[in-house]
């Protein structure tokens, strides 16, 4: 049964669990663990999320009538895309033999692919326009300047 956090999202504990029982298996070395998951894989499944929602966020209005159909298509390959897009110098690093190759290599493959997930994900909210919600601050001050604004005669 996955565990769903207070936000709906799925929670870490669920590929933690997995992991601790072998049922799911990272071979060679592995650096920078939280718990029993590679820190690379959570930015790399994050960027394996958002590019494809990012891609039909933007691609919304051009898809009418058949054209839906494409959804179909682009969510997994979305999906692949952003993984194999910041997962790359990891995939390469791991692709030797972990045991005699340098850790220190994977080490920095690992940081570079951190370093591209927040990149990617960074670029495409740019090219897309999606911005960050200031709702609550902005609602916070549009409150004090009311009140502000009915205590002045």
């Amino acid at each position: 049964m996955e565990n769903i956090c207070r936000c709906g999202h799925r929670c870490p504990t669920v590929e933690q669990l997995r992991l601790y029982f072998g049922t799911w298996v990272y071979y060679g070395y592995q650096p920078f663990k939280i718990g029993f998951i590679p820190v690379w894989w959570i930015f790399a499944n994050t960027a394996a999320v958002l590019v494809p929602f990012i891609l039909i966020y933007k691609l919304a209005p051009k898809l009418t009538g058949l054209k839906q159909l494409l959804v179909i298509v682009l969510l997994p390959s979305g999906a692949f895309l952003g993984h194999a897009a910041v997962g790359w110098p990891i995939y390469s690093a791991l692709g030797t033999n972990t045991d005699t190759f340098p850790h220190s290599i994977i080490q920095v493959a690992t940081a570079l692919c951190i370093l591209l997930s927040i990149a990617v994900v960074w670029t495409l909210m740019q090219v897309t326009d999606i911005a960050v919600d200031n709702t609550v601050h902005r609602s916070k001050n549009d409150a004090v300047n009311c009140l502000l604004a009915e205590n002045t005669y």
